[in-house]
Formats: C-alpha cells, sequence, structure tokens
C-alpha cells in the first residue's frame, strides 16, 4: 500500500491527502510514499519512503501539518538526522516541549 507523488520539480515536496496519512499511521512499515522527481521528463526519477511515519519520527521527513504536506529533501539529497534533529523529536508539533515538566501547575502562573 502507498501514495505516489510526482511534479516537474527536485524538491522533496508532496501533497499528502489526511486518509492517506492516517493509513501510513495504521500501516506503518507496509505503507510506502514514492516521491517522483521530475516527472514532466522522459527520465524521472523517484525515491521511496518506506514508514513514513517512522522517517517523520526519526528526523527523516518534516511535515507542515498546517497543509499536511511532506518534504523528503531535494532529489539526491540523503538525510542524516543530527543532534539538532533528534532535539526536535523531543518536541510536539506545536513546537511544545513534549517532556514531562518538573513545575508544578502553581508555577506556571
Amino acid at each position: 500500500m502507498g501514495q505516489g507523488q510526482g511534479n516537474p520539480g527536485r524538491d522533496g515536496q508532496f501533497s499528502w491527502p489526511a486518509a492517506e496519512f492516517q493509513l501510513a499511521i495504521r500501516a506503518r512499515g507496509r505503507y510506502v510514499v514514492y516521491r517522483v522527481y521530475e516527472a514532466d521528463t522522459t527520465t524521472p526519477t523517484y525515491r521511496a519512503i518506506r514508514d513514513p511515519i517512522g522517517s517523520f519520527d526519526a528526523g527523516e521527513l518534516r511535515l507542515d501539518l498546517d497543509s499536511l504536506k511532506g518534504d523528503v529533501g531535494p532529489m539526491g539529497e540523503t538525510r542524516n538526522p543530527d543532534a539538532a534533529g533528534a532535539a526536535l523529536n523531543a518536541r510536539d508539533v506545536a513546537g511544545h516541549d513534549t517532556e514531562p515538566s518538573t513545575e508544578s501547575a502553581d508555577d506556571e502562573h
């Protein structure tokens, strides 16, 4: 199961319908996104992203959750999560720290 996305560019952006996103969450390792680069040429190339939810969790896939558009990077670029990318995984999608707080509710007011 999976989603195929192609456009004429070399960037890694693709639209991801909400129903497909939900399917990717349920299917995990059985779900593959195929991002086709330069789809309008006679020599298009593609990148297969198996388990895009796992790729997001590992910092290899950025998601714009307001528009639900994904970005796997330009053609030929390989992402390796670094310390900064790993630190971002400790935050939720709204940018709030997901680590338990040591402050009491009274300290916040």
